[in-house]
Order: C-alpha cells, then structure tokens, then sequence
C-alpha cells in the first residue's frame, strides 16, 4: 500500500508536472467533484466548482499553456480516506514566460477505490 504523501506527490507529478493525463483515472474517481476559493486576475474572491470532465480540461489546459510547474510540499496529514495538504507550485506561462506562483490549502478526499472524488481547496495566486 502506497503511504499517503507518496501518492499525493506521484499524483501531482504524474497529472500536473509531467502533464501525463493518461493517467488522470488512476487517480481521479469519475464522480470527482472539487471546490476551489481563489481570486481572479483583479484580486476579486472566485469559487470555482469542477466535476470529472472540468479536471480533465484543466488539466489539458495546463498542458498547454504552462510548463516547468514545481511542487513544494509544506504540509500532510491523513487519515485512511483524507489527505489534508499544504503546498506550493510555480509553473511557466508558456505564452509570456511569466512565472505563476500558487500556494495551496486542501483536502481531497478518497473513496473506496482510493481515487480522488472530492476536493475542497483554497489556492491563493500569486505573481512576480
């Protein structure tokens, strides 16, 4: 059995960094749901909500316009079906070059199958 950081990281190295979304159903139930608090681009508070289908274009999307994304992981806790985590990622805008910082607070929550069904997640971007 994998511990939970291991798969947390090989997950966020696997979809998100390496941009592998082959591999998005190893680690993502298809009832996947996620919440996500953040800001747009004028510093405005934004709730996004995501289902399977949006995870995967999001995912798609990071593929295509961002690059060299970094992963740095400040904090993990768990239980058998939570991963409670802190981190924080920076990826090149493949359009500009311009670094994209976020820093994340989540939990994602697995289901029987030990895939991601559910998300709740605070990310807070910022920029040089």
């Amino acid at each position: 059995m994998i511990s939970p950081e291991s798969f947390f990281k090989k997950m966020y190295f696997d979809i998100w960094q390496s941009n592998n979304i082959e591999e998005i159903d190893k680690y993502y139930a298809n009832d996947f749901k996620e919440t996500i608090d953040t800001t747009n681009t004028h510093n405005e508070p934004l709730e996004l909500a995501l289902d399977y289908d949006g995870i995967v274009e999001q995912s798609q999307f990071q593929k295509e316009n961002y690059s060299d994304t970094t992963f740095e992981l400040k904090k993990l806790v768990a239980s058998d079906n939570y991963i409670s985590v802190h981190f924080y990622s920076t990826s090149l805008f493949k359009q500009t070059g311009e670094k994209r910082h976020r820093c994340v607070c989540g939990i994602w929550r697995l289901n029987k199958d030990k895939k991601i069904d559910r998300v709740w997640a605070v990310v807070t971007p910022y920029y040089e």
